[in-house]
């Protein structure tokens, strides 16, 4: 009997202990958290594995690393438990030089197994790296096919979720970069669908609401500054001016208000003109809390029929203060 021997010997004894066979990785798992728990010393699964020949070693276990083993079926170490073998079964001989390599178990094997063993590991290397790039492949043209296919998630505006620092921000947007009349400016290429970027509280058109619901409307009330000393009648004739043109354009406004949240402008949805309106207050009702601006041509479709009005053209420079 050789020491190889008595190393199987030692690995029936440990298995009968733990009372399982070593064949998983989780039997490996569960050896090492037993060995821990009778003997308090650590044996990694790796460690266990190569013992048992699950993963290849091609160097004898050593014997630091088998004593905890013969500690835990009840000796003091290898050498103890060599001891007992030879008592038990005789002298163990000298292992004899090895005239192949040394398979899982620490066995030399023929030279002639040498070379399939070799081929076998050329082979599978060449397997699992072609298996690799066939993965890669198609996951990078299923990649390319759901990026092409799903539109990008920040295309999409929502009620109370973006804030843009300045009013620029807002128009770029919609790919609007003039700096004429800024808080309100049409969309190009849309009809009577307009950005909006007021100001919450406004001294001149006061833009109110409940703010506690992100204004679901925005009531405008034209006010002019007290030092313009603008007679009455001129001031109702404005109001009256701008309620009729919101009656027959009948615009829809993707609103981002200044002022609501913090200093930035947060969009608050799409709106149109609310039948509360009148030539004192224009109420302004949210009927969209999202916008996609992949497609915004859809929005067209919430436009109602303009109504016709005859308006003068008459100098609206009064209208014109920033919101």
């Amino acid at each position: 009997m050789n020491k190889k021997t008595v190393l199987q010997l030692l690995r029936e004894a440990v298995e009968q202990k733990a009372g399982r066979k070593m064949n998983t990785p989780k039997d490996f798992d569960f050896l090492s958290e037993r060995i821990f728990e009778e003997i308090h010393e650590r044996v990694s699964p790796t460690t266990l594995k190569r013992i048992w020949g699950y993963l290849r070693y091609d160097n004898t276990p050593r014997p630091t690393s088998l004593s905890p083993l013969a500690v835990y079926v009840g000796y003091e170490g290898w050498e103890h438990f060599l001891e007992s073998a030879e008592k038990r079964y005789g002298h163990l001989p000298e292992e004899p030089e090895a005239e192949g390599p040394i398979d899982e178990t620490g066995i030399s094997l023929p030279k002639e197994t040498e070379s399939l063993n070799r081929k076998s590991s050329h082979k599978s290397l060449f397997l699992t790296a072609a298996a690799l790039l066939l993965s890669a492949v198609l996951f990078f043209i299923i990649w390319s096919f759901q990026k092409s296919t799903k539109a990008p998630e920040e295309q999409t505006l929502r009620k109370g979720e973006q804030s843009y620092a300045t009013m620029d921000d807002c128009l770029k947007l919609f790919g609007i970069t003039t700096d004429k009349k800024k808080h309100y400016q049409p969309i190009p290429h849309l009809n009577n669908i307009y950005v909006w970027c007021p100001t919450y509280h406004h001294p001149v058109w006061q833009n109110d609401g409940d703010s506690t619901q992100l204004l679901p409307t925005i009531t405008e009330h034209w006010t002019p500054d007290p030092e313009l000393n603008i007679p009455q009648v001129q001031v109702n004739l404005y109001r009256s001016r701008a309620y009729m043109k919101a009656i027959a354009n009948h615009e829809l406004r993707l609103t981002f208000m200044r002022g609501i949240i913090d200093t930035t402008y947060t969009f608050l949805g799409v709106y149109r003109l609310s039948p509360r309106s009148n030539e004192d207050s224009i109420v302004w009702e949210r009927i969209a809390e999202e916008c996609n601006l992949n497609n915004l041509g859809l929005l067209e479709q919430l436009i109602p029929t303009p109504i016709p009005t005859n308006l003068r053209a008459e100098d609206d420079s009064l209208f014109r203060y920033n919101y």
